[in-house]
């Protein structure tokens, strides 16, 4: 008896550390996206797009600010020295 219950506790110990585990590593962000508004010519970072009026220009960034291109991403080292000194809307 004891030692099914022992068996039980792993078990579960087990189960609980596999779960964890998984979401862990789903836990991962989203990607950063630059959208610029087609009306007023806004630019804007974020993980989806803000709304109607706006179209992608650039991505994909690991940050909030855009700032930072995620390893691997295409489209980023284009427009990386424009952006330094992009003026933001």
């Amino acid at each position: 008896m004891n030692t099914m219950l022992n068996t039980g506790r792993q078990a579960l110990a087990i189960i609980t550390l596999l779960l964890l585990q998984t979401t862990a590593a789903s836990a991962e962000s989203l990607p950063w996206h630059l959208w610029k508004n087609s009306v007023d010519g806004k630019i804007q970072c974020a993980q989806f797009v803000p709304g109607r009026d706006w179209d992608k220009i650039d991505g994909t960034f690991s940050d909030g600010r855009c700032r930072t291109a995620l390893i691997g991403s295409a489209g980023n080292a284009a427009s990386e020295s424009g952006r330094k000194n992009r003026c933001w809307n």
